[in-house]
């Protein structure tokens, strides 16, 4: 079952690290997250790294994620 889909410019993966670099107008959407919260998440970022193992999204540069309708915006860093 598929969450979340993110398209982006440019993705790095290591398969030994497990991080994946993301760069360049990357998007960020997703429904129904969980059976308690059946809320909407997207998010546009400029870049990002994720990691699959701590399942662990960093952001940093202008970002703005909005969760049901409320809007976080960041700056030069920061972590999701």
């Amino acid at each position: 079952m598929k969450k979340i889909k993110v398209s982006a410019d440019k993705v790095r993966y290591s398969d030994d690290t497990k991080i994946a670099d993301i760069t360049g107008d990357i998007r960020v959407r997703g429904e129904n997250l969980s059976e308690d919260n059946p809320g909407s998440l997207e998010g546009i970022f400029e870049n990002a790294r994720y990691n699959l193992d701590s399942k662990i999204l960093e952001a940093w540069n202008p970002f703005v994620i909005d969760y049901n309708g409320v809007k976080l915006y960041g700056g030069k860093t920061g972590i999701l």
